[in-house]
């Protein structure tokens, strides 16, 4: 298991994204402004960062989701 490190301790963008990737993997639910806050980010920052991870990573859209990021389902990659 990974070492907990405090928030400003993360000073590389593939830390923060790991980070991040490993919550919503792991079942949280975060506003931009709680990712912000996690990742010590400014909110903007943090919603960019989630919008990049969502090209990627099948994410529900916080504007159709009550304002959370988090893991969408997954159907495979043929959509089956």
């Amino acid at each position: 298991m990974g070492v907990c490190v405090g928030d400003d301790e993360l000073t590389l963008p593939t830390e923060r994204v790991a980070l991040v990737v490993w919550l919503l993997v792991h079942g949280e639910r975060l506003t931009s402004r709680e990712a912000g806050h996690r990742l010590g980010l400014t909110t903007d920052g943090a919603a960019k960062l989630l919008k990049k991870v969502s090209l990627v990573v099948p994410l529900y859209d916080p504007e159709d989701n009550g304002g959370y990021w988090e893991i969408a389902e997954y159907d495979g990659a043929d959509g089956e």
